[in-house]
């Protein structure tokens, strides 16, 4: 851990795990924000084609969430 003095690779990794999970997170939400039209309803071209993306989008949304998770304990238990 991190205490004043050089942060460890540990503690690196830990940070840029963390990182990536609110990156992936952002951009997820951006995607979903731009699909929106004036109504507040997302677009998109076919039922098949929205499942597809939202089941996707879902799946990216854990992977973040379990990224920066794990990256919070990663850092407090070492």
């Amino acid at each position: 851990m991190i205490l004043l003095g050089n942060p460890s690779y540990s503690d690196l990794l830990s940070g840029l795990l963390f990182f990536l999970g609110f990156a992936l997170r952002l951009w997820v939400d951006k995607r979903r924000f731009e699909r929106k039209n004036d109504f507040g309803s997302q677009l998109f071209k076919s039922y098949f084609h929205a499942m597809l993306i939202l089941f996707i989008e879902r799946f990216l949304m854990l992977i973040s969430l379990a990224m920066i998770l794990g990256s919070v304990l990663w850092f407090f238990c070492t």
